[in-house]
């Protein structure tokens, strides 16, 4: 009993930290208004009408589903928006209206979400499509449900990122389940948490009792029509996690489980499987269409062919093609790096500062790509300006000479960092510095390292004289990386 209370007193402990973020209570105060259903049709039509109106991508998508074969069987398409709302029914439009808030909020907020949103997406497709495939009655429902089914992972990604990271860390590092990271980074499961936030937010029941962490105890029994929901919706999530977040060599055994275990109850064998699966990636791709936003659904069908030959225990490799390991030298695997450090940046091991300074230097040299990366600290006992770590040929001892006093003699290294500017530098005017002659290139950059309005060092990368100069795109990056390296000596600082 007590450890029930301490787990509610969690969960609510994290939807108050959640509930004070700044672009938090809009968005809830939004999608509350498209769930509020009166009593009264009228008032209900004319309030979710007025909602939808002021948004235009929303707009679309009611139109857009009211032109759909299953609602519109007239053959003439419907403009109007009030009578789409008649047409499809205020819980419909309700259920529409408020996944697709959702997707539009967490959109925005980062890359990693971005990806999160488009697994929420394929599951609310998924149990859409499954839900037309057994004749359940409410699609929309079973697209909401689908859509708000792993709420407490984004509401982690997204407004505990610190957290997130770390969840993230111990699945992969230690290869425990995710559950159980969960309940010892947080204290609670993430659909503890989405069901928290579902009640917040005055959300339909159906939708809290569709987010279970497990459904091995699901009984063939099918008997109310809450029991054929949850099972769409278990299904929906399964298959999408399954496909699209885990390795080919796992999709076997999980594939079967899933179609041991819920197919039965839906009737769903495996080439339904693959044809609900198939179905819901246009529907997905669609929807993007519709938000002009670019879709990779190639890689979404091919995820869903290697996954299907699994099943088949056929090789995983598809017309002989793998996946690279490593990307080329350039701005988008800098851009790449720059994530990853951000992500190790928001873990509770971001007082590991070592660690982190040295991904941010191995982003800085495989990215770029630049011959030497250093980073550099200013000693406030000696005065000198001394390298402390980098990548880079025989860096060793290149790190050993780069000593500098902290004065304009020394040469630009010793301006950057006493004027807080950036220096690039493609000529030969530090040719003759003592900085310039150890160095040995007039192809270089330096980029200051302030913290708290004080330089307390710098990020020092070169390349050969007859490179040519890096782009503004990988500046920008390794400005970026910069900043972060900064941030990091922060966090250090104050413990978190």
């Amino acid at each position: 009993m007590n450890q029930g209370r301490n787990r509610q007193q969690i969960v609510e402990s994290l939807l108050r930290r959640i509930v004070k973020r700044p672009d938090f209570p809009a968005f809830a105060e939004h999608i509350s208004q498209v769930m509020e259903v009166v009593d009264d049709t009228e008032v209900s039509m004319r309030h979710i009408t007025n909602v939808i109106l002021r948004d235009f991508n929303l707009t679309m998508k009611v139109l857009r589903t009211a032109n759909s074969p299953h609602y519109n069987r007239t053959g003439r398409s419907l403009l109007s928006v009030t009578h789409s709302v008649a047409l499809l029914g205020l819980e419909a439009i309700r259920d529409l209206a408020g996944g697709m808030l959702m997707f539009q909020h967490f959109w925005k907020k980062s890359a990693g979400l971005k990806e999160l949103m488009l697994l929420s997406v394929l599951t609310a497709q998924h149990a859409r499509v499954t839900a037309a495939r057994v004749k359940y009655p409410h699609l929309e429902e079973a697209y909401l449900c689908g859509m708000f089914r792993n709420m407490g992972e984004v509401l982690v990604a997204g407004y505990l990122p610190r957290k997130y990271a770390a969840i993230l860390s111990r699945v992969k590092e230690l290869s425990v389940a995710e559950r159980a990271a969960c309940l010892k980074v947080l204290g609670c499961s993430y659909e503890e948490l989405g069901r928290a936030a579902a009640r917040y937010w005055r959300m339909p029941d159906r939708v809290r009792h569709c987010m279970q962490a497990e459904q091995s105890r699901m009984t063939r029994t099918i008997n109310t029509e809450l029991d054929v929901l949850r099972a769409i919706v278990s299904f929906s999530h399964g298959l999408t996690d399954t496909v699209h977040r885990r390795d080919s060599a796992a999709a076997r055994t999980r594939l079967n489980y899933l179609l041991m275990t819920v197919g039965p109850i839906l009737a769903v064998d495996r080439r339904e499987m693959q044809a609900i699966a198939e179905e819901a990636i246009a529907e997905t791709k669609s929807t993007f269409e519709l938000l002009q936003i670019p879709l990779d659904d190639l890689r979404l069908r091919k995820q869903t062919e290697v996954a299907m030959a699994a099943l088949d225990g056929e090789d995983n490799e598809i017309d002989g093609e793998e996946a690279p390991v490593n990307l080329r030298p350039g701005e988008e695997l800098l851009e790449r790096l720059v994530e990853e450090v951000e992500l190790a940046l928001c873990s509770e091991s971001a007082a590991d500062i070592n660690r982190i300074v040295l991904m941010i230097l191995e982003a800085v040299y495989r990215g770029a790509p630049f011959d030497r990366v250093v980073f550099a600290l200013v000693s406030p006992e000696s005065g000198l300006i001394r390298g402390r770590m980098g990548f880079g040929e025989d860096i060793n001892t290149f790190l050993d000479g780069f000593r500098f006093p902290l004065s304009i003699r020394s040469g630009p290294v010793a301006v950057a960092i006493m004027s807080k500017q950036d220096m690039l530098v493609n000529d030969s005017r530090f040719t003759n510095t003592r900085f310039g002659r150890y160095v040995g290139t007039t192809n270089f950059g330096l980029m200051p390292v302030v913290v708290g309005g004080v330089a307390l060092g710098c990020i020092y990368f070169d390349r050969e004289s007859t490179a040519r100069p890096p782009e503004k795109e990988i500046l920008y990056l390794v400005s970026k990386l910069r900043s972060l390296a900064a941030e990091a000596i922060q966090v250090s600082r104050e413990g978190r």
